[in-house]
């Protein structure tokens, strides 16, 4: 309860942030002033650019076990459904468990893999966000943002690099610790713990690093797409190609941000200060966010519970079962 009071208040206060001195006729003119047939192919490449997130987790996987890339699709957006709908950013969680109980996964070692995907797409974000660096003066903070970001994910690349190296002592130091408390406990916890490092074996091939990080890189590539052509559906033109992919990488740090379902708050105040990096007036940006959220909202929630109607579960299940804790 207290995680989701948390993720709430965060999108109060962005959603706050991004309503404040704004201008509503202005908006209004230019949401239903805007050429919406650009959403149709926007969505379309929404909608693909979780297949290389799926061959990406394909190769985060394949030590423990081959999994066709069809079945890691539909797992994905169920977790990305989740996100829309539940508050906290809980379809993480929901994707190990889902996997787990398709694939006979441990939980643990699935949540692992899905740790180094968070990792892998904030720095496939930060290079794109670099890039424009190199092209377009921007302001302080965004060069700061970047210095932070690789700071952030560097070390954490490190710190599972040595989590992996020294698994089992770390595991005996976890049990150890927790051992002075509850044995069963500390040994459960040992366990969950091995088999999660279990998840982080792709950091010891340096060549499923290289594809890890590609097609992370492809998958932000398309969905920066959307970004892109619904610039045409607002009539926002003489920008950097760069742009929108630029936008999108502000955006999608940002909703990294655990907030309310759907990162509404936060998705539209990053969009904003994005767009003002390009001189964009925050009454045009702040429609275009709302545009460019549904865009988003729609192929990534239909297709999430479709899927979970296909397993036949229900969403409220999987949200009491993402609790569990056998692995």
């Amino acid at each position: 309860m207290k995680k989701v009071i948390f993720s709430i208040a965060i999108s109060v206060i962005f959603l706050y942030l991004a309503l404040r001195n704004v201008h509503w006729l202005e908006v209004k003119e230019s949401l239903f002033g805007a050429n919406y047939l650009w959403m149709i192919p926007a969505i379309f490449f929404i909608a693909i650019s979780f297949i290389p997130r799926a061959i990406r987790w394909q190769y985060l996987l394949e030590q423990e076990k081959r999994i066709s890339v069809k079945s890691l699709f539909s797992v994905i957006m169920v977790g990305f459904m989740m996100n829309n709908v539940v508050p906290a950013r809980i379809g993480d969680l929901a994707r190990a468990f889902l996997l787990g109980k398709k694939e006979g996964i441990s939980r643990s070692l699935s949540f692992g893999t899905i740790v180094l995907e968070r990792i892998f797409d904030g720095i496939a974000l930060v290079i794109l966000f670099g890039i424009g660096l190199f092209f377009f003066p921007m302001p302080s903070w965004a060069k700061g943002f970047v210095i932070i970001g690789l700071t952030i994910f560097g070390i954490s690349i490190l710190s599972l690099m040595l989590l992996k190296a020294k698994r089992e002592a770390a595991v005996s130091l976890l049990t150890r610790l927790i051992g002075i408390f509850s044995k069963k406990i500390s040994e459960r916890m040992g366990y969950i713990l091995h088999k999660f490092i279990g998840g982080l074996e792709s950091l010891g091939k340096p060549d499923h690093i290289f594809l890890i990080l590609f097609w992370s890189l492809v998958s932000w590539l398309l969905f920066g797409l959307e970004f892109h052509l619904l610039f045409f559906s607002f009539g926002i033109s003489n920008l950097p190609f760069y742009a929108p992919y630029f936008v999108m990488a502000i955006v999608s740090l940002g909703t990294l941000i655990p907030s309310a379902p759907g990162y509404i708050g936060v998705f539209q105040a990053f969009c904003i200060a994005g767009l003002a990096c390009f001189g964009i007036e925050k009454n045009l940006a702040l429609s275009y966010s709302v545009a460019v959220h549904i865009a988003q909202y729609i192929p990534v929630t239909s297709l999430g519970l479709f899927f979970l109607a296909k397993e036949g579960i229900s969403l409220s299940s999987l949200v009491k079962q993402k609790n569990e804790t056998k692995d």
